[in-house]
């Protein structure tokens, strides 16, 4: 009897997780056939109700990829109606805080899928909404506290989690209408501006570190993973702040005179992610300048490989899991709990009613 139950635990929890899949792959669907033409028959076979998911998805997965290399992604319009007006909006941000920072000798560049954008689509990936930066670790540490001196700052020490963070940044926003307020979180550097949650963007900036001379990325991740128990147990973000502090110190693990430049403590793709991305200094430096829409920010030396180690070598296909305005998603679900909304209606963008 125990091992039937548990069997159909583990049922539950399976079926969830292939529902999962089957929803993110809807949504790409959804998306895609409201933009462009789109074969019926693929995404017939992808939106039907499946008796048994068990035995469908690794195929049906397989099916659409194999369909979604077949559409030039080049090609794929920009995006329109409300996206594009935050697009919009969101670049004009990052060219006046991109072009103070240059002014004072910081060199920001693109990274994930905004520099994945750059090369792929010339600026935004259509469905995308927000704009990313990396720095590295000497400069970064300057950069959050020049922006202390030059803009609106909010400490976060006391917060110990993201709805508390949230919730706190709408009231200062609100106190501070359309005035760029940045914020030090455990996972990157942002600035925010609007008049309120509802209509607010976010510019992220994210360290990148160093490692020590014959560090392996293995061993890096080895590294992270002996830490992440600690990590997990701190309360509050200047917990979080000082357990940084104290693990740049290690000199075994972290050394300017090393070859491997990796995502670090503090930000986002490490703390989340189990993987990382290093390269070496050489396909790194000296950055290069890359068109971003209308303008144009740095970028890695070698772009291509750098876009390899994150995406891997297909990084031009369309893949099947467009993580569909993850910024917007995050606003709207902490609003729809407080009976407001994002500004930006997801199910119509999903709908094609843009």
């Amino acid at each position: 009897m125990g091992l039937n139950i548990v069997q159909k635990l583990i049922d539950i929890v399976r079926g969830k997780h292939l529902q999962h899949d089957y929803g993110y792959m809807r949504e790409t669907v959804n998306y895609i056939s409201s933009q462009i033409d789109f074969d019926m028959n693929v995404a017939g076979r992808i939106l039907k109700k499946h008796k048994f998911p068990y035995f469908t998805l690794k195929r049906d997965k397989a099916f659409l990829k194999s369909y979604l290399k077949t559409i030039d992604a080049t090609n794929f319009p920009k995006a329109s109606g409300q996206l594009r007006e935050l697009q919009i909006r969101l670049l004009n941000l990052a060219k006046e805080i991109i072009s103070d920072m240059e002014s004072q000798n910081f060199h920001p560049f693109m990274i994930g899928g905004t520099l994945l954008g750059a090369v792929r689509h010339g600026g935004y990936i259509p469905w995308d909404d927000d704009i990313d930066f990396d720095m590295m670790r000497d400069e970064y540490d300057k950069f959050w506290k020049y922006i202390k001196t030059k803009y609106l700052y909010k400490e976060t020490g006391y917060v110990s989690n993201y709805d508390v963070f949230l919730a706190d940044m709408d009231e200062m926003i609100k106190q501070n209408p359309n005035k760029i307020i940045f914020a030090r979180k455990s996972t990157c550097t942002s600035a925010y501006l609007g008049t309120s949650l509802e209509d607010c963007i976010v510019l992220d900036f994210f360290p990148r570190e160093t490692l020590a001379p014959n560090l392996t990325e293995e061993d890096y991740l080895r590294y992270r993973k002996s830490k992440q128990k600690e990590f997990k147990s701190l309360k509050n973000y200047a917990q979080r702040f000082e357990f940084y502090d104290r693990e740049f110190q290690n000199k075994n693990i972290y050394s300017k005179e090393g070859n491997l430049i990796a995502k670090c403590w503090g930000s986002y793709g490490f703390v989340h992610f189990n993987r990382t991305v290093a390269v070496d200094k050489e396909s790194m430096f000296p950055l290069v300048r890359l068109k971003y829409e209308d303008t144009e920010f740095y970028a890695p030396k070698d772009y291509n490989k750098f876009l390899i180690k994150t995406f891997k070598k297909n990084y031009m296909d369309i893949p099947i899991n467009l993580n569909l305005f993850r910024h917007m998603r995050v606003f709207d679900g902490f609003l729809r709990k407080q009976n407001r909304k994002y500004y930006i209606e997801i199910e119509d963008i999903l709908g094609g009613k843009q």
